[in-house]
């Protein structure tokens, strides 16, 4: 496919005009667009010239799913190669969470007599309330930060969580804000009308 197509506005007529006519040129411009995705994201623990080449395979298998009623080619070749990512690094995690090993309560750690009791793995009162405190306040800082001005995506590198549970906390905390006013309750003085 040769510059000459304009992708960006394409119709569905003309897209499947174009696998007919010029299927290589469409699978082109695939291994283009796939080649600027994985540039773009960067991903880890993955061969990237391997990565290409799937990319591609999926884009062409669902190529005939396009509609441009509803997305731009663009977008939907994003959409189609960002699912996949993500699917292979569900299937990455799900590899590791399966390699890690179980242990017996009763067991003894390898290389010891010591043994590992049930009270050894449960905390306390007192140290169960400080996590809950010391969460509650994290999921507020993050909130704060985000009030201040840092974008959603640098909360997630910071504290080393995804975006969108960075979104998910904030939209929470919004609601909660929003029922406080709504019920002219403040969460500092807890009288009606203060704020």
């Amino acid at each position: 496919m040769s510059n000459k197509y304009k992708l960006t506005k394409i119709t569905t007529e003309e897209l499947r005009r174009l696998c007919n006519e010029d299927a290589d040129g469409v699978v082109s411009e695939l291994y283009r667009l796939a080649g600027a995705f994985v540039k773009k994201k960067k991903p880890q623990n993955l061969e990237l010239e391997d990565l290409v080449q799937e990319l591609v395979i999926k884009a062409w298998a669902v190529i005939d799913k396009f509609d441009d009623k509803r997305a731009n080619f663009p977008t939907f070749i994003n959409m189609v190669f960002t699912n996949d990512l993500k699917m292979k690094y569900r299937a990455q995690s799900a590899k590791c969470r399966a390699m890690v090993k179980t242990i017996s309560l009763n067991e003894t750690k390898a290389g010891s007599d010591e043994t590992i009791e049930l009270i050894d793995t449960i905390p306390d009162e007192s140290e169960s309330k400080v996590d809950i405190r010391k969460y509650k306040m994290f999921l507020k800082s993050i909130t704060i930060e985000y009030l201040e001005g840092a974008k959603q995506n640098e909360l997630a590198k910071k504290y080393n969580i995804s975006q969108a549970q960075v979104s998910r906390i904030i939209k929470k905390d919004f609601k909660k804000l929003k029922e406080q006013i709504q019920n002219g309750k403040s969460e500092t003085d807890g009288k009606r009308g203060k704020l």
